[in-house]
C-alpha cells in the first residue's frame, strides 16, 4: 500500500508519512490513506479538494488478480469502459478492470472509499445467496451498482470523522468491515436479478443511454427511441437514469445541448438564432434563458468574448 501512496505523491507533490499522504498546494489539498487491514481486506480513504484535473496512468497493484475493488462514494467521477464520465451516488464493483476506472472531479470536495476484498472471501460469502451467485458469477464479467442504504451512508461518513483517535486503524477496520457486509446483505435481498427491469439498476444499459445522448452532439432523442435501443422500458429508463446519475433524462439532454451551444458560439460562424434552432430549443429566448441559468452569462455576451 505504501507504493500506492508514493505513486499518488508523484502527482500531488505532498508528503508521505507511513500510511497517509497529505498535500496542500496549487493542485489542491487533502489526504489519502491506505491500510492493509487484514490479509483479505485492504482499505483506501480519499478526502481531497482539487483545483486541477489530474492525469496519468492508473496504478496497477501487484496482487491485482487476487482482490475485488469496491468503490463507495457520492462525489467521485466514474468511468465505465473508459468512455463515460459521470458521478454515481452509491457503490460500484467489477471483476474487470477495463470496466471500472475512475478519475477525480475538480472544484468539489471528494470523499471516496475503496475496499479491496480478497476474491476467495467474497465468493465464499456470496455462496449463501443464489441471487448473488447469479449477479457476481466468477465465470463471467460483471459490473454492479448499488445505492447506499441509510446504514451504509452512516458508516461511510463515519469513516471520514475518524481522524485523531488512538484507535483509528481499528475503528476504520470496524467501519469498513460493517459497510462491506451491509453491501453484501443489500445485494442479497434483491429478489430477482433482471437484465432489463426491476428495482436493481442495470448500469450497462443506463451507460448506453447516456452515451447515445452524448454522441448526438445535442440533437434531442425521443425517450421512446432511447428505451427501445437500450432494451428497457420507458418507465424504467426514466426512474433508473435519475437514480444512477442524479438527474432526469431530459435534463441531461439539456446539459448536452447547452455544452454544444457553447462550442458553436465559440466557433462563431452561426447566429444565436441558428444555434438555438439547430439544437432543438423551442425559441431563442428560451435558449438564452437556459444558457444564462446554466453558465451565468447570456449567449450574446459569451459569443462576444471570442470575437476580435
Amino acid at each position: 500500500m505504501e507504493k500506492l501512496l508514493h505513486y499518488w505523491n508523484q502527482t500531488l507533490q505532498g508528503e508521505v508519512d507511513e500510511t497517509v499522504l497529505k498535500f496542500d498546494n496549487e493542485l489542491g489539498n487533502g489526504f489519502i490513506e491506505a491500510y492493509e487491514l487484514t490479509s483479505r481486506t485492504k482499505f483506501i480513504r480519499i478526502d481531497i479538494f482539487l483545483h486541477q484535473k489530474l492525469t496519468g496512468e492508473p496504478f496497477i497493484f501487484e496482487d491485482e488478480d487476487k482482490y475485488l475493488p469496491i468503490i463507495f462514494g457520492d462525489a467521485s467521477s466514474i468511468f465505465l469502459g473508459g468512455r463515460i464520465n459521470e458521478a454515481l451516488n452509491g457503490v460500484l464493483l467489477s471483476n474487470n478492470k477495463e470496466n471500472l476506472a475512475w478519475e477525480l472531479s475538480v472544484n468539489r470536495r471528494i470523499q471516496l472509499v475503496m475496499l479491496r476484498v480478497e476474491y476467495n472471501y467474497f465468493y465464499k460469502l456470496i455462496e449463501r445467496a443464489p441471487s448473488l451467485k447469479s449477479l457476481c458469477n466468477p465465470e463471467q464479467v460483471y459490473t454492479v451498482f448499488e445505492e447506499m442504504t441509510p446504514l451504509m451512508k452512516g458508516s461511510f461518513y463515519r469513516m471520514f470523522e475518524i481522524q485523531h483517535s488512538l484507535y483509528k486503524q481499528e475503528l476504520l477496520f470496524a467501519c469498513s468491515f460493517y459497510i462491506f457486509h451491509l453491501l453484501i446483505e443489500s445485494l442479497s435481498q434483491r429478489e430477482k436479478i433482471k437484465e432489463e427491469e426491476g428495482n436493481s439498476l442495470n448500469i450497462k444499459l443506463l451507460m448506453k443511454a447516456r452515451y447515445m445522448i452524448s454522441e448526438t452532439e445535442g440533437i434531442p432523442l425521443e425517450i421512446d427511441f432511447l428505451a427501445k435501443e437500450c432494451g428497457i422500458s420507458v418507465s424504467s429508463l426514466r426512474s433508473q437514469f435519475k437514480k444512477a446519475f442524479g438527474l432526469p433524462v431530459y435534463q441531461f439532454q439539456q446539459q448536452v445541448r447547452l455544452e454544444q451551444a457553447k462550442k458553436a458560439l465559440m466557433k462563431g460562424d452561426k447566429s444565436i438564432f441558428m444555434i438555438s434552432a439547430d439544437l432543438g430549443f423551442s425559441s431563442m429566448s428560451h435558449f438564452s434563458s437556459l444558457f444564462k441559468k446554466e453558465f451565468d452569462i447570456t449567449p450574446k455576451k459569451f459569443q462576444l468574448q471570442f470575437r476580435t
